[in-house]
């Protein structure tokens, strides 16, 4: 199995690190006859991952230990990655539920009840059903035999998401959970990061930012004017980290189509002299590239009259020092001054 990092997996359980969003998560799919004997306040996020495994690898799962009245009960939560329905979701429920049982036993711990809540994000309807006997048809004669369960069931496309209660973190994740399946992503990521300006720490900005550039098919230009409009503020730590990764993978990118265009003409000049012009010549076009992206990105109109400055004589040794200055300048004027010094 791949060791990668599943950007789904990544940005649920960095959200779920806050026990406030653990907490929302519980009050917002579980049902209520069940909630109320939940001491909210003594929930206790479990480490041991079993959806990790090929038992539920369709899953997200958050372990749960809840005190419920006089005893301890297992809430288990899986969010599944996929956008239709499967039909076999009962029997990967029931491994799930032995496969924690059975290390509980190995342990010398108590069995504890189990309640399973599944948070399904496609638009089609639920044809599954809820329980293993929607799976398996049991006669009556043995039914008293049949080992059957129930499971809950959260529709985050049919949840009304001006019930949903919790931080804006919490609240953005249900948010983009519901839209998944909406074709208009930019009107999509514009709503979710107005629902998280509502207020949000410098990790879960980072977080949230990272994600929908893991997972949205939209360009960096596009993300930037959007969370500048919505969730970014003035002088955010944050964002400038934001921008520097921004920053870095433009000149990087720059710098890998000037290469290319370079040994292209090279190569069709046919000699050996002229392929090394054309790379180092395509070095430094795609430098000029991506550090004229970099500085309209960080320092706006204002960025562009210094455009033509950078252009002059752009030795690929003036172009890297540019970058190294572009990153460690404070401002505008800094970057400015120390343009003109080496111009």
């Amino acid at each position: 199995m791949s060791n990668a990092v599943n950007p789904h997996d990544a940005y649920f359980k960095g959200t779920m690190a806050d026990e406030e969003n653990v907490r929302s998560l519980v009050i917002n799919t579980v049902r209520k006859e069940v909630l109320e004997k939940i001491d909210l306040g003594g929930l206790e996020v479990l480490t041991s991952e079993i959806a990790s495994t090929d038992l539920c690898s369709n899953f997200t799962d958050l372990r749960i230990l809840a005190p419920f009245e006089d005893r301890s009960i297992e809430i288990i939560l899986l969010y599944e990655h996929k956008s239709y329905v499967d039909t076999d979701i009962a029997l990967q429920i029931l491994r799930y539920k032995l496969r924690i049982w059975e290390l509980a036993v190995k342990a010398g711990e108590e069995l504890r009840p189990i309640l399973c809540v599944v948070i399904y994000q496609g638009a089609k309807k639920w044809t599954a059903g809820t329980r293993l006997s929607d799976r398996i048809v049991v006669p009556e004669q043995l039914k008293s035999n049949f080992p059957d369960f129930g499971f809950e069931l959260f529709e985050v496309s049919k949840a009304d998401f001006d019930l949903i209660v919790g931080k804006p973190s919490f609240r953005a994740m249900i948010y983009l959970w519901s839209q998944s399946q909406t074709k208009d992503r930019k009107s999509v990521i514009r709503r979710f990061l107005q629902i998280l300006a509502e207020g949000y720490s410098s990790g879960e900005l980072l977080l949230n930012i990272n994600y929908l550039i893991s997972v949205e098919n939209i360009n960096d230009e596009e993300l930037i004017e959007i969370a500048s409009e919505t969730v970014i503020r003035e002088g955010d730590v944050e964002m400038v980290t934001i921008k520097e990764r921004w920053i870095q993978e433009g000149i990087e990118k720059g710098i890998e189509k000037g290469i290319e265009k370079g040994i292209e003409k090279g190569i069709e000049k046919g000699f050996e002299r002229g392929i090394e012009k054309g790379i180092e010549k395509g070095i430094a076009e795609g430098l000029v590239i991506g550090l004229s992206t970099s500085v309209e990105i960080r320092f706006g109109d204002a960025g562009l009259r210094l455009i033509r400055q950078i252009r002059e004589n752009p030795t690929i040794e003036k172009l890297n020092e540019l970058q190294k200055i572009l990153k460690e300048a404070k401002d505008i004027d800094e970057f400015k001054s120390k343009l003109e010094d080496i111009s």
